[in-house]
């Protein structure tokens, strides 16, 4: 899927955030700040197709108004479901317990609602020795979805 450049989207292999799909550099820091820059906007965090690497947790961020709930209105989405892939680094911190699950996407918890929140077209690939590695934690009311997403274990 592509958009057309007035689309309003925030790619984040563009810069500030310049990610790069290579599964080489671990884009961890570079989508959590499009996620932290764009709280409860509706606005699409796009990444293009290629394998986005990282080693922790991509966590929405805390909605800017006072009145709603801390994570809401946030989309994370990739041009095609088989083409953009998040790949969690291999025995990344943290993930290697199974009693304690751990996600690679954390929506919000589930002491508020999270309206808007969405994934779509991506797969998450959990990587290996991640044994504690759970694809989304989606907690979500009044609307929310996720949409041709693939969750792969490492």
């Amino acid at each position: 899927m592509t958009f057309p450049a007035d689309a309003g989207l925030i790619d984040v292999t563009q810069a500030p955030y310049n990610a790069r799909g290579d599964g080489k550099m671990d884009c961890s820091e570079a989508i959590q700040q499009a996620l932290q820059d764009h709280p409860d906007q509706n606005r699409i965090i796009y990444l293009p197709n290629g394998t986005y690497r990282i080693s922790r947790p991509l966590r929405w961020p805390f909605a800017t108004s006072s009145t709603q709930g801390p994570q809401r209105a946030t989309i994370l989405q990739g041009q095609s479901r088989d083409g953009t892939i998040i790949q969690l680094s291999d025995f990344a911190p943290g993930y290697g317990a199974i009693g304690r699950p751990r996600a690679v996407l954390w929506l919000g918890d589930e002491h508020y609602t999270h309206e808007r929140n969405s994934v779509r077209n991506l797969s998450i690939n959990t990587g290996t020795g991640n044994t504690g590695a759970v694809g989304i934690q989606l907690n979500t009311s009044e609307q929310g979805c996720i949409r041709q997403v693939k969750i792969v274990a490492g």
